[in-house]
């Protein structure tokens, strides 16, 4: 007959920690996050303005006669119209018997939480973007497809005036493992230009 009374139960005093996906689209690198100081609740509106470009005009020394222009502005809103908590809650005896430390375990899961909304609801504007710049459904199966619709992306942008500086795509993984692939992509001497794979087009 085996001992089995005396076998001790041991409990962790380490927190499992879950896994968690990469947040992408509200990131700091793709979102403006410029007038988050201005917001104070829910339902405030920001007015963002804006200065118009003044007139480029040609000069002749002795000639021409310089008659200064107003300036003009422009006005958009942010409408704040979205508001999300989180609240839970640990019992005094609870969190004394608990191993590990609970409280903060809980705020890294909430706060994870609410950030993984927010970046599925900024994923999901991209409905608005202007119709000039979809490039229409194009299955993307090869190595090359998957580079020819990032240089095609780069003409739009470039034909939108869109400064080449701070460039960015979010792509899936399966989309980088097509890219991978291309040596246009991976090797920047075999793109035609020494930068063009590190800075973008």
């Amino acid at each position: 007959m085996a001992i089995t009374a005396f076998v001790p139960e041991v409990w962790s005093a380490k927190l499992l920690t879950s896994l968690k996906k990469a947040l992408v689209y509200a990131g700091p690198k793709i979102v403006n996050r410029n007038y988050e100081g201005e917001i104070r609740n829910a339902g405030d509106t920001v007015r963002i303005t804006s200065i118009s470009r003044p007139t480029i005009s040609d000069y002749v020394p002795g000639v021409t006669t310089i008659t200064p222009e107003p300036l003009t502005d422009a006005q958009r809103t942010l409408v704040i119209d979205r508001a999300k908590y989180f609240a839970f809650e640990i019992d005094d005896v609870e969190a004394r018997q608990a191993m590990g430390n609970v409280m903060s375990e809980g705020m890294a899961e909430a706060s994870y939480g609410l950030a993984d909304l927010v970046d599925r609801y900024v994923a999901s504007l991209y409905t608005g973007a202007q119709v000039a710049n979809a490039l229409g459904t194009v299955v993307v199966d090869t190595a090359d497809k998957a580079y020819t619709q990032l240089v095609r992306l780069g003409t739009v942008l470039h034909s939108a005036n869109i400064s080449a500086q701070g460039r960015w795509a979010v792509i899936p993984p399966w989309y980088l493992g097509l890219l991978l692939e291309n040596t246009k992509f991976t090797d920047a001497s075999a793109s035609g230009t020494e930068s063009a794979a590190l800075n973008g087009w």
